[in-house]
């Protein structure tokens, strides 16, 4: 292989210019634990080189020194080769270009006999639209594995990646960041925070774990947050799944799940495992909760099977007008995430309460039927109607009444449709 540029799984192109340093400073020479880039003729040329051999040890010292080696060029103020300990040490302004790759230091060492070599200080790494930066880059050559600590950085035109430590294996064409791990990416308006992120380039699938939490912010600033056990990141099919003690939280509305699965292209998610969702007046549950989506804002909430809703009003003191129901399958349809309709479909029951001030009056309504839907203005419950073996029973008495009028005061309805307000 001729180059790093030719093949990403090859050496990288810090390892071709050094290597070829260590067993001598005038001659190229063969290797045959190394590969076809260690054994290209590389020339050198500075302004001044000289050797020494003190202490048993064969010097050689090289000022504003240029190696080039195959595809791949290396500058310097300064370089240093000790034959001996087959160790080469480039000093000041070094500065590495093979291909579209370049890189920059304060100093660049390879050891050949660990065959490992390390770029530092405000190291930068540029290629094409993608810069990294940080205080040290290392590259050990017998894994084919880089790593780059010291406030590592990743950009390019649209994403941002920093961690503690950003390790890269060629072989697998897998990229690892690890600690404080904090991911933007601005076109998609999303975060990730986790302990660790995976990323293979080749499937363009990541992973998050420990501890790793989602923020997709919309149009006007509003952000869900997603935390979960362990996260999966689908970027080919737009496709995120959580898993494991899922939270989710966006403006007041909370939801938890064994598992939820987001389908961005589709403006779809889906919890499973338990799932519960809640705010402040009401919440919901089932098997399934299938959220949907319009311009990033909630447009409808579907639990199936086992669908349970609740509902309770707020008011300004004592209790409010209370709704319950449940179904085979519940669609809650919302419009500026605020409530519209309601359908429930399949062993429709619903259960109403009056609020604490009307409760006197009487007013609660428990009813059944095929299909029920409850229409909602500002938020609140207004009308229902039973379509489909309807059954239901109007209680006109106060509730608690122990006067034995709420077993008189009651009014039992039956129908293919009826309608309450």
């Amino acid at each position: 292989m001729a180059s790093w540029r030719a093949s990403r799984s090859s050496s990288s192109p810090l390892l071709a210019a050094l290597a070829v340093l260590a067993p001598s400073a005038g001659h190229a020479q063969s290797d045959s634990t190394g590969s076809a880039a260690d054994r290209e003729p590389y020339h050198l040329s500075a302004d001044r080189l000289s050797g020494s051999a003190a202490a048993g040890e064969n010097v050689y010292t090289a000022t504003r020194v240029t190696v080039v080696h195959g595809a791949t060029t290396v500058t310097g103020d300064s370089a240093q080769i000790y034959r001996n300990k087959e160790l080469v040490l480039f000093q000041g302004n070094v500065k590495i270009v093979d291909g579209a790759t370049t890189m920059w230091g304060r100093e660049a060492t390879y050891d050949r006999k660990s065959r490992v070599a390390t770029l530092r200080g405000n190291v930068r790494i540029e290629e094409g639209g993608s810069r990294i930066t940080g205080k040290e880059a290392t590259f050990y050559r017998d894994r084919n594995v880089s790593v780059i600590v010291g406030n590592p950085r990743l950009e390019d035109s649209t994403r941002t990646l920093t961690a503690d430590r950003i390790e890269y294996n060629r072989n697998t064409d897998v990229a690892t960041a690890l600690g404080n791990v904090d991911a933007i990416d601005r076109a998609e308006s999303t975060r990730v925070l986790a302990g660790r992120v995976r990323y293979d380039r080749r499937a363009d699938y990541a992973w998050a774990d420990r501890g790793p939490r989602l923020e997709l912010t919309e149009t006007g600033g509003i952000m869900t947050r997603v935390a979960a056990d362990s996260m999966e990141f689908d970027n080919v099919r737009s496709r995120v799944f959580a898993k494991g003690n899922v939270r989710i939280a966006r403006l007041r509305l909370e939801a938890t799940a064994g598992r939820a699965e987001f389908y961005r292209s589709e403006e779809r998610a889906l919890l499973v495992q338990s799932p519960h969702a809640w705010d402040p007046e009401g919440s919901a549950s089932g098997d399934t909760l299938d959220l949907r989506f319009t311009g990033n804002r909630i447009s409808s909430i579907q639990a199936r099977p086992n669908a349970k809703v609740s509902y309770e009003a707020l008011p300004d003191s004592g209790r409010g007008e209370r709704t319950k129901a449940s179904g085979d399958t519940i669609t809650l349809f919302l419009e500026n995430d605020a409530a519209r309709r309601a359908l429930i479909v399949g062993h429709a029951s619903s259960f109403y309460w009056p609020s604490g001030v009307d409760s006197a009056s009487g007013g609660r309504n428990a009813s059944a039927g095929d299909t029920i839907v409850v229409e909602f203005e500002g938020g609140k419950p207004v009308r229902a109607t039973v379509i489909g073996q309807g059954d239901g029973t109007y209680y006109m008495a106060a509730e608690g009444d122990t006067t034995g009028a709420e077993e008189r005061e009651r009014i039992r309805y039956k129908g293919n449709r009826s309608c309450t307000t």
